[in-house]
């Protein structure tokens, strides 16, 4: 049963619409564009797309020369990039729906009702159609070209009109509050697809009034970046305030309002969140924030309705069967009779229970998620800080594992992050669902008359409980106050002998103390385990055994890529050269009389081409006539640059050099050692009719 159909069956059940012989079925609709068929169909277009982008790119290796080098390799995304990245996160969210349906109802590309091997074949099958019908939506913004915007545009509406009326075409056999929950429960798709709409036609508007080329790609951009625009972008302001003094440290506030407000501020800024201009997120990472974000809404609110509609249904039949029990026909005594009421009391008390345990459970674990999504943004910028600066302190160093393997789990870490996010939604709801009804079955036991099991298990419990405090707070302060010197800021002993004689008599107590401290060990370890299960910056394994945790080692593998691929001084470096190279040829070209402006990207590389091969030959001719006339004017050789600086440099430290007009690489190189351990030089002729001496220092 789809999650529709429950839905529906439950607001009968609830609305009490089914006949006199409970009967629960339910008209089902035919659907005129079903799952199947409408993913099936939009493979044609979608290829047909593919090819198009594939002829606008120009291979690099293989069959230069055959078709003009096309077509080209294209790709759906460059997982380094950081342009885009909200229109990359829009269309990652847009396949979350699609992904949820597959894990949760079994809904692939095909029917599969053969054998499992069958059913694999076509779960693979599935998944590349799903790949290939998304693949030019990412396409067209990897692309980043005039073409690329306008097709991904009109590809993007047809898709979205097609997949809202194959979500709601039958809307009109389900209950109003049936709808209302389908339509809250695909809202993160219809956000994402509604922004890719309006994303899409916005950029094919704006590189039309750029005046770009209809093909030129968003590569290319770079190409016509100027030192301004370098400076104002997030790497520049990075490199920027690496220059700059550290700023000091503001003044303490004054008042107890701005002293609260100002730690709760660091508070959050530390554990939480805070905002960085010089620093921008990749598209990739984003991405995969944002679909954390929109499954842990889904999964809240599908678990919500669904399990809360389900235990309402019960509360109601429950409260029904007690009506029968006490309008009865009196066939039952007296006495049977309120002992089923009661037990039909109790019940539904527990049911109500529940139902509040959970309501709340889903409240503390959505938000406590929300929180850690958060949390690893500011982890993430941290620790690719600290791996710009050379910190290993968090992150491994890349000697701990081989290249291969961090690419792999650079390639695994999108996937994993997100299927992480999900089990530890749930397995965190199971906890702390499990310690609220604990508790609350403690009350209702004690408010029902069963206190005395639980008074005495306390009375048995707490003088061990109350000693272990004690003697656990004792040891502190005794070492603090009693057994180290300076009140505990120094690392010597004091009153040694009372130390002593305590150590010893403590070592038998402490083997009790160390079977409570056990247990919370194990209790600590599933808590922070079951907290940090999602997070992939922190392993839940110790740090000598960090990589048999496949989530961590996916991590380290993705943030030793970003570092190694987006640092942000390498990035400005090369900038830096590309326009400075541009600016120097633009006057190279201005020179040669060409105008810079009235030619297109083919006719500059032609030009600059032209004009760069005309200076090498110039250069080239000079260089050799140069060489021409030292071989046969020697005597000049001793008034050019590299003779006169090796000889300064030699009569600054007592030294004689030959005469030649190489630099002088080091001092000691025109001195050698006799077998008495003294120096002695020998001096260099004067070259005589056109002759040099060329003899060596002994």
């Amino acid at each position: 049963m789809s999650f529709t159909d429950l839905i529906n069956t439950v607001y009968k059940g609830l609305n009490n619409e089914f006949g006199a012989d409970n009967e629960t079925y339910v008209d089902p609709c035919i659907e005129k564009l079903d799952h199947y068929t409408f993913y099936q169909a939009a493979v044609v277009p979608a290829v047909l797309i593919m090819l198009s982008f594939s002829f606008t790119k120009k291979r690099r290796r293989l069959l230069l020369d055959v078709f003009k080098g096309k077509p080209g390799l294209i790709f759906p995304m460059d997982i380094l990039t950081r342009d885009t990245s909200m229109s990359y996160a829009a269309a990652y969210g847009a396949t979350l729906y699609l992904v949820y349906i597959v894990v949760f109802e079994q809904k692939y590309a095909f029917v599969s009702n053969g054998p499992p091997e069958v059913k694999s074949l076509i779960v693979i099958a599935s998944m590349i159609i799903y790949g290939v019908v998304f693949f030019p939506v990412f396409a067209c913004l990897a692309i980043g070209s005039t073409y690329g915007y306008c097709v991904g545009s009109i590809y993007m509406w047809f898709f979205t009109g097609a997949s809202i009326y194959q979500q709601f075409q039958c809307v009109y056999k389900n209950e109003t509050k049936t709808t209302l929950v389908l339509v809250a429960r695909s809202m993160p798709q219809m956000v994402c697809l509604f922004y890719l709409c309006c994303s899409l036609p916005g950029r094919f508007v704006m590189s039309i009034k750029k005046g770009r080329n209809f093909f030129m790609t968003l590569q290319d951009e770079y190409q016509t970046e100027t030192l301004e625009e370098i400076k104002e972008s997030y790497v520049g302001l990075h490199v920027i305030r690496l220059f700059k003094k550290p700023l000091q440290k503001p003044d303490p506030p004054e008042g107890k309002l701005m002293i609260i407000k100002s730690k709760v501020i660091n508070l959050w800024h530390r554990l939480v969140y805070q905002t960085d201009a010089a620093f921008n997120y990749s598209s990739r990472f984003l991405s995969v924030m944002l679909l954390g974000v929109c499954l842990i809404y889904m999964l809240t609110l599908e678990l919500s309705v669904s399990v809360s509609l389900i235990l309402d249904y019960a509360i109601k039949s429950m409260q029904e069967l007690r009506d029968v029990v006490v309008l009865g026909d009196g066939s039952m005594d007296t006495e049977e009779s309120e002992a089923a009421v009661g037990v039909i009391e109790f019940a539904n008390r527990a049911m109500k229970s529940i139902k509040s345990c959970f309501i709340v459970s889903m409240f503390l674990t959505t938000c406590l998620n929300l929180l850690v999504i958060l949390h690893m943004m500011s982890s993430y910028r941290t620790n690719l800080r600290a791996l710009h600066k050379g910190d290993y302190t968090h992150i491994p160093s890349r000697t701990r594992r081989t290249n291969p393997d961090l690419l792999v789990g650079s390639i695994r870490y999108a996937g994993y992050q997100v299927a992480y996010i999900a089990w530890g939604f749930i397995i965190q709801f199971t906890i702390i669902f499990l310690i609220g009804f604990s508790l609350t079955c403690i009350v209702i036991f004690l408010d029902s008359g069963f206190n005395d099991w639980i008074i005495s298990v306390i009375k048995s419990i707490w003088p061990i409980l109350l000693s272990a405090i004690v003697i656990s707070i004792l040891q502190t302060q005794l070492a603090r106050f009693a057994f180290l010197q300076g009140r505990g800021k120094e690392l010597a002993f004091e009153n040694r002998r009372l130390l002593f004689s305590f150590t010893y008599f403590m070592y038998f107590y402490n083997i009790f103390l160390g079977l409570i401290s056990c247990l919370l060990r194990i209790i600590k370890a599933i808590v922070i385990g079951a907290l940090l299960l999602s997070r992939l910056d922190n392993s839940t394994l110790p740090e000598r055994f960090q990589f048999f945790d496949p989530g961590f080692a996916a991590y380290v593998g993705f943030m030793h890529i970003e570092n190694s691929h987006n640092h942000p001084v390498v990035l400005v470096l090369v900038r830096i050269l590309m326009a400075s190279r541009r600016t120097k040829l633009k006057s190279l070209v201005v020179s040669a009389g060409v105008n810079f402006c009235a030619v297109n990207d083919t006719q500059l590389q032609n030009r600059l081409a032209d004009v760069d091969g005309a200076r090498r030959r110039k250069a080239a001719r000079f260089n050799w006539h140069v060489t021409y006339t030292l071989i046969h004017n020697p005597e000049l050789r001793l008034y050019r640059k590299g003779y006169l600086q090796a000889l300064k440099k030699a009569q600054e430290e007592g030294l004689s050099v030959p005469a030649s007009d190489s630099l002088l690489p080091d001092p000691a190189f025109f001195l050698k050692k006799e077998q008495g351990g003294k120096y002695r030089e020998k001096e260099t002729e004067l070259p005589v009719k056109g002759h040099y001496d060329n003899s060596v220092y002994v």
